[in-house]
């Protein structure tokens, strides 16, 4: 359940890395990928447009899949967004490949706000729900933070050539896959014990009914 948080953590943290970076590199951005200052803006409150279309269907994908298959999707989607962006600076630099790339990332970002809390009831027990909680929920707002502060070092106003920008890129990639491969390969569908009371009860009444080729204990 530890490594499902970290993974979590590694999601949130990489996807807030690159949420403002085309706000703050405004000059830079024009310059490198030829796209004028409204569609700058139009990058910058993508986010926003794909939280408003895509929010309520997120939410369901979470009660009907559970925790692991919606940190799958989130997984899948920034990656795409990563590698689309990677593909923007070598191949394809213009807006509409940004664009597509910026709402991947957004959709990211819907998945990743409210699974703290589902990870941390369905995982923890109550003691380290607390702890859990924050952690998740921390972790996109620090990825931001760093996403402020890494990219005019990176991206200078002197040095902005597509190299810079690449170095920029990759370091999201590489926590994208990372957590990718752990909720993929090591995460299983739920937590090896239930964490609590409450859990074990659900699990039990998740389990097939007794269909009498078993005896029940003490009969």
């Amino acid at each position: 359940r530890w490594i499902a948080l970290v993974q979590l953590c590694l999601l949130a943290f990489g996807n807030g890395l690159q949420w403002v970076v085309f706000g703050i590199l405004v000059t830079q951005a024009k310059a490198t990928f030829g796209i004028s200052a409204t569609q700058v803006n139009l990058l910058t409150t993508s986010y926003e447009i794909v939280f408003a279309l895509f929010g309520p269907f997120i939410l369901v994908i979470y009660r009907r899949l559970g925790v692991r298959a919606g940190l799958r999707y989130a997984s899948l989607f920034n990656a795409a967004g990563c590698v689309l962006r990677i593909v923007a600076v070598l191949w394809a630099p213009d807006f509409w490949c940004l664009m597509v790339s910026q709402c991947c990332l957004g959709v990211t970002i819907i998945f990743t706000f409210p699974a703290p809390p589902m990870l941390s009831s369905r995982w923890f027990a109550d003691t380290e729900r607390t702890l859990a909680t924050s952690l998740g929920s921390l972790a996109n707002a620090v990825g931001i933070a760093f996403g402020q502060l890494l990219p005019p070092l990176i991206v200078t106003a002197e040095d902005y050539s597509r190299g810079r920008w690449l170095l920029f890129f990759a370091i999201p990639c590489a926590f994208s896959a990372v957590d990718a491969a752990l909720v993929t390969f090591v995460i299983p569908d739920g937590p090896p014990s239930p964490p609590s009371a409450s859990e074990a009860v659900k699990a039990e009444a998740k389990a097939p009914a007794n269909d009498g080729t078993t005896v029940p204990d003490g009969s």
